[in-house]
């Protein structure tokens, strides 16, 4: 979606598979939280950055932990951070799930296993071997460590660190697609999403659906938003979720935002805040006392 937006941090998270800072989580992440047993888990694609962890620990009194997968639609979410981080784990007591219009997307796409570094040959990712299956698992290591997504990975870093090169985060990335872009319904992945939703419901996990901003302007023209929030209220219905919309909390303002999707930091540290709130507010989650 256009011009490089995404903040530093990011590409080290990506890059620095041990961090455990950043709201990027890569498989290793996931591991490294065995019997970490977290209150509240954010999970989500790129738009999980939206969540300043430190901010929802403190304001909240809980143990917070982000296993968002930038990039990666909801399917490969599920299976791949949530399935580990449950097979690791106690259930914890709520997820914020960061929703958008491309949660529904068919994902059938070779550079979701360019990010699988840590995890080619784990059991738990075999689904990515029958998605592939004409690929050796040599052949994958080589196009994981070699090619594609962590290359880019790399450049990206090296780029940021040049001199002046933090510029580029001090002015907004338009959209550069120039279409509207219709929600896309994969049965495959709506119905993954129902058997999530069931399973949280079992867990006794409460679901809060959460849409981050988006410049307004934008999602408007570019995104079926009237589409999507139809497909969230279908996929719900009998299950006992909170949904929560801030898709114009910051209008169009451009100075919140690096592009139309994605939040600068103190835009996150902002709207993060404001999401506690409300969750108190709310009755969901009390704020610490």
């Amino acid at each position: 979606m256009g011009c490089l937006a995404l903040p530093l941090y990011y590409y080290e998270a990506l890059a620095n598979q041990n961090t455990t800072k950043e709201p990027y989580c890569s498989i290793n992440r996931v591991l490294a939280y065995s019997q970490d047993n977290a209150d509240l888990l954010v999970m989500g694609n790129s738009r999980s950055m939206h969540y300043n962890m430190e901010i929802l620990d403190s304001l909240l009194g809980l143990k917070c932990r982000n296993i968002g997968w930038a990039g990666h639609p909801f399917d490969f979410q599920y299976r791949g951070m949530f399935k580990t981080y449950m097979a690791h784990n106690q259930p914890p007591k709520y997820i914020l799930q960061e929703i958008s219009p491309q949660l529904f997307f068919e994902s059938k796409d070779m550079d979701f296993v360019i990010e699988m570094l840590p995890a080619i040959d784990k059991p738990e990712f075999q689904f990515y071997i029958d998605l592939y299956p004409n690929l050796s698992a040599a052949d994958k290591w080589l196009l994981v460590r070699y090619a594609g997504k962590m290359e880019k990975v790399f450049k990206q870093i090296k780029f940021l660190k040049e001199e002046g090169a933090q510029n580029a985060f001090t002015t907004f990335h338009p959209w550069t697609f120039g279409y509207r872009n219709q929600l896309e319904k994969d049965p495959r992945i709506i119905r993954i999403f129902q058997d999530y939703l069931k399973e949280c419901d079992s867990l006794g996990i409460k679901m809060i659906l959460v849409c981050s901003p988006y410049r307004q302007e934008d999602a408007d023209k570019y995104l079926d938003m009237k589409g999507f929030w139809q497909q969230i209220h279908e996929v719900t219905k009998g299950h006992d979720v909170c949904i929560m919309n801030y898709e114009s909390y910051f209008g169009n303002d451009t100075t919140y935002f690096f592009d139309p999707a994605h939040l600068k930091q103190e835009a996150v540290k902002t709207y993060t805040r404001q999401v506690a709130h409300d969750l108190d507010s709310l009755g969901i989650i009390p704020l610490k006392n």
